[in-house]
């Protein structure tokens, strides 16, 4: 039986749009291509996993771009988290249905710590019953331990819980665990309509 519902945020709660908020940032698109790969190419795994953030970062950045792109690298930093997210069309919606009807809700998300100080752009979640991010925790998904993370600091039995989650290997990860797990790909009244079968 399901008890928990669990978020995963990127592209479920809320859409990750990296290379539109460089290219609203830099109108040349080589120039935008060239800040999207060397902000959100392997260093933003550093990021997620919380061991780069603030200055570090971002020096890491500038370090592959030439100067004259160096603002934009700082302009960026500071507008995140919400330059780079945008909410999924009724998902607040779900979000707030799913919290009257009584279920605890979770969130588990791979991201940075900059994304745990502004989570208030995250719809509703000061509703949440926990949060769990993987930069605050120094692991990401699919990692089990992130996973066991979440069910032992809030006392859940995994096969009560429902992980909804876009990524493969992420569910993958989830139901090795013993959770019940469903794919988002963007269709909020097929998630609705599953929900509502709970």
């Amino acid at each position: 039986m399901i008890r928990n519902i669990i978020f995963d945020m990127g592209h479920v709660l809320l859409w990750f749009l990296p290379l539109e908020a460089c290219r609203a940032l830099l109108r040349d698109e080589a120039d935008a291509q060239a800040l999207y790969h060397a902000y959100f190419g392997p260093l933003w795994h550093e990021v997620d996993l919380g061991t780069l953030d603030g200055d570090a970062f971002t020096d890491a950045v500038k370090a592959q771009l030439p100067k004259r792109l160096h603002p934009a690298v700082d302009t960026l930093y500071r507008g995140m988290p919400e330059n780079i997210l945008a909410p999924v069309d009724g998902m607040a919606a779900l979000t707030q249905r799913v919290l009257k009807r009584g279920y605890p809700v979770y969130l588990l998300s791979n991201a940075g710590k900059f994304m745990s100080r502004g989570r208030g752009c995250i719809p509703h979640i000061e509703a949440f019953d926990g949060v769990v991010f993987s930069g605050d925790e120094g692991l990401v998904k699919p990692d089990p331990a992130l996973y066991r993370r979440l069910t032992d600091r809030y006392g859940l039995t995994p096969e009560e819980c429902l992980f909804i989650d876009d990524n493969e290997a992420n569910l993958a990860a989830a139901a090795a665990l013993g959770w019940q797990t469903y794919r988002f790909a963007g269709d909020v009244d097929a998630l609705q309509a599953t929900l509502d079968t709970l």
